[in-house]
Formats: structure tokens, sequence, C-alpha cells
């Protein structure tokens, strides 16, 4: 027997308020607020030693919410400071800001601050079997 339904109207799919069509790679953090915050959240996402880190400000709102992380931590602040090298035109702005290192699999702890509490987690990246090293 077969069977065919429809979706209901009610529902709208719509792309999250962070995904630029060209996102491929990402990481999700879900979360749930029972009432609306002030401001955005705080959202922390540090590698298990520490030595890299993503800091950034979540909008956020009442209910479920969603944050696509692109698995960039911040860059350094040397890396950041040399990168131009003096070599920028004046007034000329780059498309994309610098990026930090790229997160590769393993576990990352995340810690999302909301009106001065903070909540802890974990993050999995894992390997995507479907990319063939390079020898």
């Amino acid at each position: 027997m077969f069977f065919v339904g429809r979706n209901p109207l009610t529902m709208s799919q719509q792309p999250p308020q962070n995904s630029p069509v060209e996102l491929a790679n990402a990481a999700t953090v879900t979360f749930y607020l029972k009432s609306a915050p002030a401001g955005p959240v705080d959202l922390e996402i540090t590698s298990v030693d520490g030595s890299q880190k993503f800091n950034g400000r979540v909008p956020a709102k009442q209910g479920i919410n969603r944050y696509y992380w692109d698995l960039h931590f911040n860059p350094s602040p040397t890396a950041s400071s040399s990168s131009d090298n003096g070599q920028t035109a004046p007034g000329l702005q780059t498309a994309r800001p610098a990026e930090g290192q790229e997160a590769g699999p393993g576990t990352y702890r995340v810690k999302l601050t909301v009106a001065g509490r903070s909540y802890d987690g974990v993050l999995t990246v894992r390997d995507d079997p479907d990319v063939v090293g390079i020898l």
C-alpha cells in the first residue's frame, strides 16, 4: 500500500539567521530559553587544551535557538595584526574578516552565558568519511 500526505501549510521553512549559502561545514549549537533574554547571549567554544577559542555574541529569543558555528576559531592577535603586512590600500576592506585555525575532528567545550549565568556542554566534530586523505 502506498500513502501520500501533505505537510501542514502552517509549517514554514526558513534558513537559519547566520547561514550564508556558501556555509558548507558547520557545527550546530541548539539551546532553549524559557524567556526572552535582555540581549544577545555569549557563546564560547574552546579546544580541550584551551589553546584555541571562539567567542561570539549570538542573537537569541524565547524558545528554541540554533546557531551554526563555521568551525573556525578566532584569529590569534599576532596573526590578525601581521596578516596585512602594511600592504592594504587605505579604505580597502576584505570581503571576509580574518579567520583563525579551522577546528578538526575532536571534542570541544561549549559555554553559553545568558544574563550572567553560564551553561556548559560539549561539541563533537567528526571526520568526514567521504573525504579521502592525500598521502
